[in-house]
Formats: C-alpha cells, structure tokens, sequence
C-alpha cells in the first residue's frame, strides 16, 4: 500500500514538474500547451487512480444481472476511501447486488464496473456523517454513497439470540 501511495506521489510530482517546465518556457502557444498537459494530467491521475484502488477493490464482484426489481439512478456520486467519483456512476440496486456502472470515460480509464453482493456491504462500526450520502464498510475500505440505495445496509440487522433473561 506504502510504494502505491509513493508512486502516485511521483507520478504527481512528475506532472508538476512537466507544468512548471512549460510555463517557464513561456511562448506563444503556452495557452495550447497548457490545455493539453492539464487534460493529460487529469486523465493520468484518473487512470493511476483507478488502477490502485478502484479495480482492486472492485475485481472480486464482476458484473451481475440485474434483478426485475431493480431501482436505477443515472449520474450517482460515490466515493471509496480518497477516490471520488462525483456524478459519475450509474446505479442500480436490486434484492441481491449493488450495481456500480461508471461513465464510459472512467471504465476507459480503468474503472470496472461491479456488481457488490448486500452481504459484502456493512455498517461502519464508527459512524462518520457525510454531507450527502451514507457511508458503509466495503473489505476495509469506506463507500460513500447516496442514501436512497446505502440505507439499506444500515437497515439490515443481525437476529438477536434470546438472552437468559429473555427465556425465564
């Protein structure tokens, strides 16, 4: 986890050093210039991005059909751990999985869809309050989700064993 974290802070770095580069060669395309190292810089972090966290997590839950009584949302914000993918995936949830399709620029750049099985989603055991949203545990990593689909997971709660107090 360490040496990704370092890679993307060099590959960062990197980036920084190539803009600073250009705008001290200033000339009389730097605007042009400027435009395509920013778009290139976004595009690069997007792929480093989701190829250290998003497919990782994401690899062990392929893409399911979806159920007759599936809920959709286009243009969902979701985020796990630091990534963030505002208005970016398309969501559905029905009976059995947690459908996660991201745009199509996002899925070019490495971002997979998936298919999250309820039972692998959980309530954090310190609840953190976003802005909007619900947060839930997905294999050690945050999910932060919209609350019409994530509630769900809060709402699911373990049968309760009858204590020795209960049976008398």
């Amino acid at each position: 986890m360490i040496t990704r974290v370092i890679v993307v802070l060099l590959v960062i770095l990197a980036i920084d050093a190539a803009i600073v580069l250009l705008l001290v060669s200033s000339g009389p395309a730097l605007g042009v210039h400027f435009a395509a190292i920013s778009i290139a810089m976004i595009a690069l972090i997007a792929l480093v991005s989701f190829h250290l966290i998003w497919r990782p997590v994401f690899a062990r839950y392929p893409l399911q059909p979806r159920g007759l009584d599936a809920t959709t949302r286009r243009f969902q914000s979701f985020s796990l751990g630091i990534l963030n993918l505002g208005f970016s995936v398309h969501t559905t949830a029905d009976e059995e999985f947690l459908h996660l399709e991201p745009l199509i620029i996002w899925q070019l750049l490495g971002a997979m869809p998936a298919s999250v099985p309820w039972s692998a989603l959980s309530p954090r055991p310190t609840p953190i309050k976003p802005l909007i949203g619900v947060a839930v545990r997905l294999d050690g990593w945050t999910l932060v989700g919209p609350r019409w689909c994530l509630e769900r997971v809060g709402a699911r709660e373990e049968p309760v064993s009858p204590s020795k107090s209960q049976t008398r």
